[in-house]
C-alpha cells in the first residue's frame, strides 16, 4: 500500500476542502492511505 501526505491551505478553504476530499477519495480508490494531513496558512506566489 502507498502512503500519502496532504498539505492543505487554509486560505480559500471553500476550494481546498473540496480538493482534500477529492484527493482522499482518489487515494481510497487506488488502495493508498493518507497517513498525514497538515494545514498551512496559504499559497506561496513568487
Amino acid at each position: 500500500m502507498v502512503s500519502l501526505g496532504l498539505v492543505v491551505a487554509r486560505f480559500n478553504s471553500s476550494v481546498t476542502e473540496q480538493m482534500e476530499e477529492a484527493a482522499r477519495d482518489a487515494a481510497a480508490e487506488r488502495d493508498a492511505a493518507v497517513v498525514e494531513t497538515i494545514q498551512v496558512p496559504g499559497a506561496y506566489d513568487s
